[in-house]
């Protein structure tokens, strides 16, 4: 797991990859959805990925990680951006990392993260 909510793997697991010649493939580069930009202070979710699954909403639903969103959603509109494009961009940014799982559920929500994220 490696996203801009979740950094620990900067800790060791990166360091580690890098200096041993190793490619990581984080997942969860949107944090479970929290980066989206549908996440934030004054949104949050009666259901979804992060509030559904018990360990996404142990991990992702801290006052604080709404508050992460709110700031991070703001950075990417000032940008001109969706907030996944930096998100995943800024997780593939990492000498380390080969590519991330961006975790789409279904075909759609494939299409609409590559849109997102790839686009110019």
């Amino acid at each position: 797991m490696y996203n801009l909510a979740r950094w620990q793997a900067e800790v060791g697991i990166l360091p580690l990859a890098r200096a041993a010649g190793l490619g990581v493939i984080p997942y969860s580069p949107l944090g479970g959805g929290l980066l989206t930009g549908k996440h934030g202070v004054d949104k949050r979710p009666s259901s979804g990925w992060i509030v559904d699954n018990q360990l996404y909403a142990d991990r992702y639903c801290q006052a604080s990680d709404y508050e992460t969103a709110t700031r991070f959603a703001a950075y990417a509109d000032e940008a001109g951006v969706a907030p996944a494009t930096p998100a995943v961009a800024w997780v593939l940014a990492h000498p380390a990392v080969t590519a991330p799982i961006i975790g789409a559920r279904n075909l759609a929500q494939l299409k609409t993260r590559s849109r997102r994220c790839f686009s110019r």
